[in-house]
């Protein structure tokens, strides 16, 4: 084996421990925050494209590409409509809907 090509091993070597270290120590896998950064801006324009006042206060963000609703809402049925619009953003791996109904 020549030098150059042992150098190209061991490189790759220190590559591929660097990822799985980086993996070991956060927790998260290789591209989780960047997959979670391109839902968060598809579950915004999604809630933004309802443009409903009821649904203002519900707020979407994203972790380890699951969806989770907060915010208040006036009724069960907007809390299920805000749910069906999560269920709608492509690529997510689930939803969590902590929406809660205020009685008015």
């Amino acid at each position: 084996m020549t030098m150059s090509r042992l150098l190209q091993c061991a490189g790759l070597c220190l590559v591929v421990l660097y990822a799985a270290g980086c993996t070991q120590f956060t927790g998260l896998k290789m591209g989780t925050y960047l997959n979670d950064k391109n839902l968060q801006a598809s579950a915004d324009e999604r809630f933004a494209a309802e443009r409903t006042p009821e649904l203002a206060r519900v707020k979407p963000t994203v972790d380890d590409g699951v969806i989770y609703l907060t915010g208040t809402v006036n009724s069960p049925e907007q809390k299920a409509a805000a749910e069906k619009i999560a269920f709608r953003v492509p690529g997510s791996r689930g939803v969590v809907n902590r929406v809660e109904v205020q009685q008015p």
